[in-house]
């Protein structure tokens, strides 16, 4: 009888710690912390201490043009440690975007693209264009926060994949309302090996790139690595030429292992149902702890810049 016992108290114990390791999907904006087990999600907008906070907006990568959530649940786990550490007496809070999710737009074709040469500032692919609504969305939000009283100074725009670019972006052409921004892997368009001449993504790339070309400065970190499927070090590398831009290159891919490595961890899928499998494409190693210490890299910056 107390072997069955026992064995039902374990079964419940590997139960509640999985459950307490499960992230899901958020819906709705609000601050994220981490426990070390699991991501706390409060869906507010108030700061009660404006002066003494560094807010760090996160915004996730596009997936579709209207989604029901605004997270992939791994890297929320990754940006939320960052929540309750302090700089100089300043506590940050990490903030996550759904304000772009439900915007709206479309994807334009090749033959509504603004002319290239006219592609330069804070202007529109096409008209009713999802980028540009994602990006007015999240403008609105940073106004919505300095007007509570949050300073522009300690505001850092964040987000991975598409939600890098638009984090450079904002740096780009709404810097008075951030003090900088950090572009995890960022990606505008689709995988590399999609972006042929012929395509629409291949435009895209080239549009948006043009377009941030045409940006005096941006202050912004960007991380990102030769593992990455949709971008590369060499495919983005203009931007180290932009005034501002600090590059930071992650780990290779190691052909000999089948495996992403960083500072001895194995990069592999920290949530629920991915069976700890290997993550094979660095655009996703936001995704795992592995990526541990390039938050810390994350934090410095800010730092740096407060």
């Amino acid at each position: 009888m107390q072997k069955i016992l026992g064995t039902l108290i374990l079964g419940l114990l590997l139960f509640n710690s999985s459950l307490a390791s499960e992230i899901k999907a958020f819906n709705k904006s609000g601050f994220i912390f981490n426990d070390g087990e699991r991501v706390k999600y409060i869906k507010d907008y108030k700061i009660t201490n404006p002066e003494n906070t560094i807010l760090v907006i996160y915004n996730h990568g596009l997936v579709a043009i209207n989604q029901k959530w605004c997270n992939w649940p791994s890297n929320v786990r990754q940006i939320s440690k960052l929540s309750g550490q302090k700089i100089n007496g300043k506590e940050i809070k990490v903030f996550m975007n759904c304000e772009h999710t439900r915007v709206g737009g479309k994807l334009c074709k090749k033959k509504q693209f603004i002319p290239l040469q006219k592609f330069t500032g804070d202007k529109a692919l096409c008209e009713n264009v999802v980028y540009f609504n994602r990006k007015k969305a999240t403008v609105n939000l940073l106004k919505k926060f300095i007007n509570e009283g949050m300073k522009s100074k300690n505001i850092f725009m964040t987000g991975a994949s598409w939600g890098g670019w638009n984090a450079l972006r904002i740096a780009a052409f709404n810097s008075e309302l951030i003090n900088s921004s950090v572009a995890i892997n960022p990606a505008c368009c689709d995988l590399k090996v999609m972006q042929k001449k012929v395509e629409v993504k291949a435009k895209e790339f080239q549009w948006f790139t043009y377009q941030l070309k045409s940006a005096k400065e941006i202050n912004a970190l960007v991380l990102s690595g030769y593992a990455d499927r949709f971008e590369t070090p060499e495919s983005i590398g203009f931007l180290k030429n932009i005034k501002g831009i600090e590059f930071v290159e992650l780990p290779k891919f190691n052909e000999k292992k089948k495996e992403i490595n960083i500072e001895g961890i194995v990069c592999r899928w920290d949530f629920e149902g991915q069976n700890n499998e290997k993550i094979m494409n660095g655009h996703l190693i936001f995704n795992s702890s592995c990526f541990d210490p390039y938050v810390d890299v994350i934090k410095n910056y800010i730092a740096s810049r407060i």
